[in-house]
């Protein structure tokens, strides 16, 4: 069996399955369809669950031969958009808000481009498309994953991923995740999660290091504090054992309206003049940070960290000799 594909996102196969039932076809038939005109793949086990899902939304599948089995809508059914509107609207209409509400400044968001593309066929919207906000090219780093992800997060379903970690030759399947949270950092898409499995750890997942997703039907109740760790951190990174340290840095007068406007952490506050306090996990997230800011910037406390920084700049001058 092939592996399973996706170039578009769930809602738009939906869209793409609406019309396609209209005529009917076998398992295979609607599978190829799909492969050769629309460049998904999937499994004859994810197709029945998409139809679960639209029978779900009160649309009426059956079956009108039995050999070979050959399905496509009632009679009297008129498709996802008509007949069974209200019912699939109700369902998609908080995740898409909160989807919105989460990502509002991020473009190239798949669900919101499937919705005006229906939009533009279905009524007949003359929209143009203008340029108004840029972003940096590798802003998007791996997208593909991000609608199905968010979906399992906002239905607390359990996830089973094969991922491949940049140091390693093997993969790693992970069969027990619990996701928790979508964060960007440093133009990376990166999945928080929780191993309940083998680590029984808090983690994160880089986004284009994931193989394969697959969300299977059990669910999770999440625990407040596994997700509430990471307001401690900068990037994504959670070291066990960590504790809760106080950071002190003093930047230049040229340079400190710059992090007083900017702060680096939500704990950040001014402790004396062009000097800060924060209070994090220490992570190599936080020294990459400060090193960013280059002679803008002493760390003064604690001395544990500083000694780490000063080791860290010794051994980039190394390189300079």
């Amino acid at each position: 069996m092939e592996k399973e594909y996706f170039s578009k996102t769930v809602f738009e196969r939906y869209i793409i399955l609406d019309q396609i039932l209209k005529r009917g076809g076998t398992y295979e038939q609607i599978l190829e369809t799909l492969k050769q005109k629309h460049d998904i793949i999937i499994s004859k086990r994810t197709l029945q669950s998409d139809f679960e899902y639209l029978k779900n939304c009160n649309l009426n599948i059956v079956e009108v031969s039995k050999k070979p089995k050959i399905f496509k809508y009632d009679t009297n059914e008129k498709g996802l958009f008509k007949n069974g509107y209200d019912e699939f609207i109700r369902k998609e209409y908080n995740m898409v808000l909160q989807l919105l509400g989460n990502f509002v400044n991020i473009l190239e968001i798949d669900i919101v481009n499937a919705f005006m593309e229906f939009l533009k066929k279905e009524f007949q919207v003359d929209y143009k498309e203008k340029s108004i906000i840029t972003m940096q090219d590798n802003f998007s780093s791996g997208q593909k994953y991000l609608l199905e992800l968010f979906s399992a997060i906002y239905s607390k379903k359990v996830l089973k991923i094969i991922y491949k970690p940049f140091n390693k030759k093997e993969q790693t399947y992970f069969k027990d995740l619990h996701p928790y949270q979508l964060k960007l950092y440093n133009s990376r898409w990166y999945l928080i999660c929780f191993d309940n499995d083998k680590s029984k750890f808090t983690m994160n997942l880089a986004l284009d290091r994931i193989v394969s997703v697959e969300c299977i039907e059990q669910t999770f109740k999440p625990k407040a504090s596994t997700i509430n760790q990471y307001k401690d951190v900068i990037g994504v990174t959670l070291i066990e054992g960590a504790q809760k340290t106080r950071v002190v840095l003093k930047f230049t007068e040229s340079f400190y309206p710059y992090i007083k406007t900017k702060k680096i952490h939500s704990s950040q506050k001014e402790i004396a003049p062009q000097t800060i306090s924060i209070t994090v996990l220490p992570n190599n997230e936080l020294y990459a940070k400060i090193l960013s800011f280059g002679s803008h910037v002493e760390l003064i406390e604690p001395p544990v960290l500083r000694k780490e920084l000063k080791n860290r700049i010794e051994l980039m001058s190394q390189l300079y000799k």
